[in-house]
């Protein structure tokens, strides 16, 4: 296409290829908007329509520049659809389900390109690789229409924010003036899920003559589960107080409290803490 369309060589075809990775790094660099977007669902469908329109632009185009700028958006649509289909496809999608709808994505990623490739040159073989670019994107945006028209559940579906659903009641917040670290309180930056990872946490607890750890915060499935799993294999003792560590929703506190219990931790709660303390 770079011959017949816009009669470059190598460095134009360097261009072509680079185009899209640039939308998609500037995209990947301020991605931390997207999962917070109020209606994620209904973004995700316009940058599926957005690839499209980029796709059939750039089959019109007859400008090297105006083309990698449409391949641009087009890598920049594409990264904001991608992300938003694992973030969806997560909260979404009921545990037992999980593992079999993220081996269709998986499938249709390892697999989606190869057939892609083998369609646009058949494609140009009937039209030109500039038509068979216009088909596509024109398909795809039609596709993103129909979606939208005919799954109006994804245009209302939304993600957790501040980690609970947009449609749980904003009540008063507690109180946590008093939860503060004093003076006398060690402060630890956790860089990963665990709190062990990176950290001196290990080496406190074992100069201070220490073997049992006392675990609250956010989020229980994550954070809380990875550091308590952590603990057990440091032969340190971790009790998870259920009452004091929250979750995006009441599903996944259940099953990591249930996890831990079985498996790594004691469960208990904030008063028989505080009684033993």
């Amino acid at each position: 296409m770079h011959l017949r369309q816009f009669h470059g060589g190598e460095v134009m075809l360097g261009l072509l290829y680079t185009a899209p990775a640039v939308g998609a790094v500037a995209v990947s660099a301020t991605s931390g908007w997207l999962t917070r977007a109020a209606r994620p669902g209904r973004l995700l469908i316009i940058a599926a329509f957005t690839g499209g329109l980029s796709a059939v632009g750039f089959g019109l185009s007859g400008n090297i520049w105006a083309a990698c700028a449409l391949l641009a958006v087009g890598g920049a649509a594409g990264t904001v659809y991608e992300i938003l289909e694992c973030a969806l496809v997560q909260h979404s999608t009921p545990d037992r389900l999980r593992g079999r709808i993220v081996s269709v994505i998986t499938t249709q990623g390892t697999t989606g390109g190869v057939v892609g490739d083998v369609e646009v040159a058949a494609l140009a073989r009937w039209f030109s690789p500039g038509g068979a670019a216009v088909v596509n994107g024109a398909v795809c945006a039609v596709a993103a229409l129909a979606v939208a028209v005919a799954v109006p559940g994804l245009r209302r579906a939304t993600l957790p924010r501040d980690g609970r659903d947009e449609s749980e009641d904003d009540g008063p917040g507690p109180d946590t003036a008093g939860l503060a670290p004093g003076p006398d309180d060690t402060v630890l930056t956790k860089w990963k899920y665990s709190a062990f990872v990176r950290t001196d946490l290990l080496e406190r607890l074992r100069a201070r003559g220490r073997d049992q750890l006392v675990i609250t915060g956010v989020y229980a499935h994550i954070g809380v589960l990875m550091t308590v799993c952590d603990a057990w294999m440091q032969d340190v003792q971790a009790f998870v107080v259920a009452d004091a560590v929250a979750d995006f929703s009441a599903r996944e506190h259940r099953m990591a409290l249930e996890w831990a219990a079985g498996r790594c931790a004691v469960v208990t709660t904030a008063g028989r803490v505080c009684a033993q303390l």
